[in-house]
């Protein structure tokens, strides 16, 4: 093994070390790595299937599509905007260019084409799109029509339809699901060649096929039209069209970004109502000064979590009466609680220190005065002996004998 390979080795061998001595730190480091993996799976799935799927489905097609890539979801004005891209295939793409747009060996459209987008006609013109492949510069070197943005794509702003979700038997609106809360686009589109309004024009998809503010859109159907337009020559005319029924949900990451946030909040709660319960119910247990700031720390850490949710929900929403409102007045109480239990177990533990130097004083005085009793009556005790062991030694000096 090089000396460059045994260095790039070494955390691996330091990791596995500390794995074997700190078991508990190992299966820690798994859970956490497996998270964030599966974060970046969800984070990656939605839109690579999709425009994939689009791509494939435009091989050896015949016709025009159109992709949209939807760049603003507004829940609140309920409005979506996106920006269209035009194709064509087969015999509507423009050979000679420079793009393929894309794939699917499809090019920019070879004709003109006007699109009437939601129901619009020549009275609102913001509805009303024209494209002309003649308008493209063309390249002095090669002679290929070049790829303008803005001669290939334009943009609609319409609205969304909030709809309504039934939760435990009532009925709300979508908002009030969220993070599962769908919502509805529902346009139409008309294709007209305005050098042969007879023509037929094949459409092939048209699609969303970007994720943006958290949602990802899915075509629910696309169901064939004949719409009465007003058409840019001023003649009225039933043409065919296409209407779309898009679907937008949010995203496998925000559902589980959030429902990580409202079990860790509980998880919080449940904590402090634990420690809480074994101070009421344990007298061995001992609370420290950390452990009475807990729940204040707690207090504001929930709904500082809660303003983490995207696209910042309005309060009342279901997950919050489930989670938040709760959370909040039992983490209120237990603090009261606790501090409550706090004062009281310190008021009495001051007490019972004085009573016990009281007590001790008094013992120390009366062990003191009933040593004075003990000496005195050992003392007055003692003088007949005394008294009795002199009078033989004066006895035997005078030389009396009884």
């Amino acid at each position: 093994m090089t000396p460059f390979v045994g260095i790039l080795l070494r955390p691996v061998r330091l990791l596995r070390r500390k794995a074997r001595q700190h078991p508990i730190i190992a299966v820690w480091t798994v859970i956490a790595l497996s998270i964030i993996g599966a974060m970046l799976a969800l984070m990656l799935k939605g839109n690579s299937v999709r425009l994939q799927w689009f791509r494939d489905s435009l091989w050896e097609q015949e016709g025009i599509f159109l992709e949209g890539h939807i760049y603003g979801i507004d829940i609140d004005n309920r409005t979506i905007d996106a920006s269209w891209v035009i194709g064509g295939c087969g015999s509507y793409a423009l050979n000679h260019s420079d793009q393929i747009v894309v794939g699917g060996g499809c090019r920019m459209v070879n004709r003109r084409i006007d699109i009437y987008v939601g129901g619009g006609t020549t009275q609102n013109d913001s509805t009303v799109w024209s494209y002309d492949p003649s308008l493209h510069p063309i390249d002095t070197k090669t002679g290929e029509a070049l790829y303008i943005q803005g001669l290939n794509e334009f943009q609609t702003s319409q609205l969304i339809d909030i709809g309504s979700a039934r939760i435990l038997g009532e009925d709300w609106t979508q908002q009030h699901a969220y993070p599962f809360d769908f919502y509805w686009w529902r346009t139409s589109l008309v294709f007209v060649n305005p050098q042969n309004i007879s023509e037929d024009i094949p459409l092939i998809h048209v699609t969303p096929t970007d994720l943006t503010d958290n949602f990802v859109p899915s075509v629910s159907s696309e169901v064939p039209i004949n719409q009465t337009l007003v058409t840019l020559d001023g003649s009225v005319r039933t043409l065919a069209g296409r209407k779309v029924n898009v679907r937008l949900d949010r995203n496998a990451t925000t559902k589980t970004f959030v429902m990580m946030i409202f079990f860790i909040n509980w998880g919080l709660t449940i904590v402090v109502l634990h420690i809480t319960v074994l101070s009421l119910v344990s007298k061995d247990v001992r609370l420290l000064e950390g452990v009475v700031i807990l729940p204040v720390t707690v207090i504001l850490t929930i709904p500082a979590l809660r303003a983490l949710f995207p696209e910042s929900p309005p309060f009342g929403i279901f997950i919050d009466n489930i989670g938040l409102f709760l959370q909040m007045i039992l983490v209120s109480i237990s603090s009261i609680v606790l501090l409550v239990n706090s004062i009281h177990f310190r008021t009495t533990k001051d007490s019972g220190h004085q009573g016990s130097y009281r007590s001790m004083d008094l013992a120390k005085v009366q062990t003191r005065l009933s040593g004075g009793a003990i000496q005195t009556q050992t003392y007055s005790a003692e003088l007949p002996h005394a008294a009795d062991a002199q009078a033989p030694e004066e006895e035997r000096q005078s030389g009396y004998r009884p």
